[in-house]
Protein backbone atom coordinates (compact mmCIF):
# COMPACT_ATOMS: atom_id res chain seq x y z
CA UNK A 1 0.00 0.00 0.00
CA UNK A 2 1.34 3.32 -0.78
CA UNK A 3 -0.06 6.94 0.23
CA UNK A 4 -0.12 9.92 -2.59
CA UNK A 5 3.57 11.58 -2.18
CA UNK A 6 4.16 15.51 -3.13
CA UNK A 7 4.65 14.63 -6.87
CA UNK A 8 0.82 13.57 -6.38
CA UNK A 9 0.22 10.34 -7.42
CA UNK A 10 -2.72 8.25 -6.41
CA UNK A 11 -2.79 5.96 -3.68
CA UNK A 12 -2.36 2.22 -4.96
CA UNK A 13 -3.13 -0.57 -2.72
CA UNK A 14 -1.66 -3.66 -4.17
CA UNK A 15 -1.57 -7.47 -2.09
CA UNK A 16 -0.38 -9.16 -5.42
CA UNK A 17 2.58 -8.13 -7.31
CA UNK A 18 1.89 -6.70 -10.90
CA UNK A 19 -1.59 -6.01 -10.18
CA UNK A 20 -1.76 -2.44 -8.93
CA UNK A 21 -4.92 -1.07 -8.21
CA UNK A 22 -5.85 2.64 -8.30
CA UNK A 23 -7.99 3.07 -4.99
CA UNK A 24 -8.21 6.99 -4.31
CA UNK A 25 -7.63 9.33 -7.10
CA UNK A 26 -7.31 12.91 -5.23
CA UNK A 27 -6.26 14.34 -1.34
CA UNK A 28 -4.12 11.53 -0.78
CA UNK A 29 -1.48 13.49 -0.70
CA UNK A 30 1.01 13.86 2.75
CA UNK A 31 0.85 17.28 3.00
CA UNK A 32 -3.21 16.27 3.50
CA UNK A 33 -2.73 12.94 5.20
CA UNK A 34 0.34 12.07 7.61
CA UNK A 35 -0.19 8.83 8.53
CA UNK A 36 -2.37 6.15 6.62
CA UNK A 37 -2.92 2.36 8.04
CA UNK A 38 -4.47 -0.19 6.63
CA UNK A 39 -6.26 -2.80 8.16
CA UNK A 40 -8.21 -6.26 7.86
CA UNK A 41 -11.39 -4.86 8.53
CA UNK A 42 -12.90 -3.08 10.98
CA UNK A 43 -16.27 -2.64 9.77
CA UNK A 44 -17.37 -6.44 9.67
CA UNK A 45 -18.11 -5.79 5.70
CA UNK A 46 -14.96 -8.29 4.89
CA UNK A 47 -13.69 -5.32 2.98
CA UNK A 48 -10.27 -3.88 4.17
CA UNK A 49 -10.72 -0.52 5.57
CA UNK A 50 -8.22 2.37 5.98
CA UNK A 51 -7.79 4.69 8.83
CA UNK A 52 -5.68 8.20 8.48
CA UNK A 53 -4.42 10.90 11.16
CA UNK A 54 -4.98 14.48 8.64
CA UNK A 55 -2.45 17.19 9.34
CA UNK A 56 -4.93 19.23 10.81
CA UNK A 57 -5.04 15.95 13.60
CA UNK A 58 -8.26 14.53 12.72
CA UNK A 59 -8.61 10.96 12.35
CA UNK A 60 -10.40 9.58 9.61
CA UNK A 61 -12.21 6.32 8.99
CA UNK A 62 -12.57 4.94 5.64
CA UNK A 63 -14.99 1.96 4.92
CA UNK A 64 -13.35 0.06 2.54
CA UNK A 65 -14.89 -0.87 -1.09
CA UNK A 66 -14.45 -2.95 -4.32
CA UNK A 67 -13.94 -0.28 -6.17
CA UNK A 68 -12.06 3.31 -6.14
CA UNK A 69 -12.53 4.75 -2.68
CA UNK A 70 -15.40 7.97 -3.84
CA UNK A 71 -16.15 9.08 0.06
CA UNK A 72 -14.38 11.01 2.45
CA UNK A 73 -14.80 8.84 5.50
CA UNK A 74 -15.86 9.16 8.82
CA UNK A 75 -13.87 11.87 11.55
CA UNK A 76 -13.49 9.49 14.47
CA UNK A 77 -11.72 12.05 16.22
CA UNK A 78 -11.64 16.09 15.51
CA UNK A 79 -9.25 18.92 15.32
CA UNK A 80 -11.26 21.30 17.46
CA UNK A 81 -8.24 21.19 20.02
CA UNK A 82 -5.53 19.66 18.00
CA UNK A 83 -6.97 15.83 17.72
CA UNK A 84 -3.83 13.77 17.09
CA UNK A 85 -1.84 16.39 15.90
CA UNK A 86 1.42 15.62 17.80
CA UNK A 87 0.94 11.79 17.65
CA UNK A 88 3.72 10.04 16.02
CA UNK A 89 1.57 6.94 14.75
CA UNK A 90 -1.36 5.09 14.38
CA UNK A 91 -1.74 1.59 15.95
Amino acid sequence: MTGQHAGGAPVVLCSVPDMLEQYGASGWASSNIRLLMGTPDANGDSIPDIWTLRADGAVRFYAGTRGEMGHSGVEIVGNSSGGWKNKMAIG
